[in-house]
């Protein structure tokens, strides 16, 4: 394909520069003044020496300065690495060493600093972005805890926006409220989405309840992205509240969102649709209408362009309805992970995203996710590898073996939950405090134990799903009280 496709402020730009792009804490700016910003912080980063094909790294909360740096990155044709901003330093490092990004900007303050800097300064020219360019290398769940970061085309998340806008509609004047992380994929397509097809995008930073109501009720708030256990929380706040006015569909993703909870929301007059999809697919890769059934695990068929098949462990496609792993392909595809030949391999074979996710699809195409990559742990619409945290815990000198899964949360959805074999004498609130200098609050243990023996199958792998099936039994020291109590911010908290 020999079309070139604009940067994403461009293209808002020349539709109309005085359409509302991006409502914030700090106020409000229009497609001409949004442009202007990211002008200034390409010229800042051009004059640091980079260019089209670079790495640019990001930590910022979800505010003005991160949407500024999102604009300015494919103004030049960076290829932007967004890094959580709730990793502590050690995570951070790690993830720095794995792709050695060409600058970094940490914090509002240096994404400022950078800007100030290109004032003044020639504006550079905006890059033509070819199809099959990187223009996003975002990091998903890597096995074992390793790092892998799944690098998007500019193609793919312009498919990926428009096979949306074909499933939802795309209505003039829509407003998007994104209260997700910008640095997940499901938080970053909203900017995408916004300056493609014209809608406004209201930026609150982190998930308030309260606020979002609000929102939903005084801001003409049409499109928003919610996980099971953020829509839990609005609904207790929207009892006996009117519908919201402009309101048109709520998409539920990150994890299985109960049926009884969809319905509960539809009767609030909050439109909630189911939806699936990976970072290796761009975002959303199914998403259910009002028309299909509530059915658990239910999220409608794949969005157009997008092609589903149910395998067998041998590799061959299942009849409909019958269980399997979930493979993909279609133009909204990863084309692999950064610097990670043997991952990408084993993901990727033939055009198609080996998942590892268990479901089924019925004979008119309707999916249905059973359940997540078989070990992760999806808290508070965060997701948590067992792996990276137990490597965490062996790290420490009296910890001799570790096994990490997840628990029931009637408001997480689920919990991390660790077991460890101790040598020695070590308490566990050492491994407490070890495990909080080196990983965010959400991937903590909730609950901690100490083992006698972790059981395996015959060929030695530790056997998950048999330890998270209840509390403690033979052989299990419960870990401190305190550390079963859920703080209001600590833990899982999104």
């Amino acid at each position: 394909m020999n079309a070139y496709l604009q940067p994403w402020i461009a293209t808002a730009f020349c539709r109309d520069p005085r359409q509302l792009l991006v409502q914030t804490g700090e106020g409000a700016r229009d497609a001409r003044t949004l442009f202007a910003a990211a002008g200034q912080l390409a010229a800042g980063l051009a004059a640091e020496g980079l260019h089209a094909g670079d790495l640019l790294a990001v930590r910022a909360p979800a505010g003005l300065a991160f949407v500024t740096a999102f604009h300015a990155a494919s103004w030049l044709g960076l290829r932007l690495l967004p890094v959580h901003a709730r990793l502590s330093e050690n995570e951070v490092r790690a993830q720095r060493e794995a792709v050695k990004p060409s600058r970094f900007l940490d914090g509002e303050a240096a994404i400022r600093e950078c800007a100030a800097r290109g004032a003044g300064r020639p504006t550079p020219a905006l890059h033509r972005w070819g199809w099959q360019e990187t223009a996003q290398v975002l990091f998903t769940s890597g096995t074992a805890g390793l790092p892998k970061a799944a690098c998007l085309s500019m193609g793919s998340l312009v498919w990926s926006v428009l096979a949306q806008a074909a499933r939802l509609g795309a209505v003039p004047g829509d407003r998007w409220l994104a209260c997700l992380p910008l640095f997940h994929v499901g938080g970053l397509s909203i900017l995408a989405r916004s300056a493609l097809l014209g809608a406004s995008v209201c930026v609150h930073e982190g998930f308030d309840a309260e606020r979002v109501s609000r929102a939903l009720d005084e801001d003409a708030v049409s499109l928003l992205s919610l996980v099971p256990t953020t829509l839990k929380r609005l609904l207790r706040v929207r009892r006996r509240r009117k519908a919201p006015p402009a309101l048109r569909a709520v998409l539920v993703g990150g994890a299985a969102a109960p049926p009884e909870l969809l319905a509960e929301a539809r009767r609030s007059g909050i439109p909630a649709l189911p939806t699936y999809g990976l970072t290796e697919t761009a975002s959303q890769l199914a998403t259910a209408t009002a028309a299909d059934p509530l059915e658990v695990g239910s999220v409608g068929r794949p969005l157009p362009g997008s092609r589903v098949r149910i395998v067998d462990a041998q590799g061959k496609k299942v009849e409909a309805g019958q269980e399997g792993e979930i493979q993909v392909a279609g133009p909204t595809l990863f084309s692999g992970y950064l610097d990670n030949p043997e991952a990408t391999a084993r993901s990727l074979q033939d055009g198609w995203l080996h998942t590892g996710d268990v479901g089924a699809q019925d004979v008119w195409g309707r999916l249905r996710v059973f359940e997540r990559r078989a070990d992760l742990v999806v808290t508070g619409g965060e997701n948590v590898h067992p792996g990276e945290v137990e490597a965490v815990l062996l790290a420490h000198p009296g910890v001799a073996e570790a096994a990490v899964g997840g628990a029931p949360d009637a408001e997480l959805g689920a919990q991390v939950v660790a077991w460890v074999v101790l040598r020695g004498d070590v308490r566990l609130e050492a491994l407490v405090q070890h495990c909080r200098e080196h990983l965010a609050a959400y991937k903590l243990p909730r609950e901690l134990y100490s083992v006698t023996a972790l059981p395996r199958n015959v060929s030695g792998k530790v056997l998950r799903r048999q330890l998270s099936q209840g509390p403690p039994g033979p052989g299990l020291e419960a870990g401190p009280a305190w550390l079963r109590k859920a703080p209001q911010k600590g833990p899982g908290s999104p």
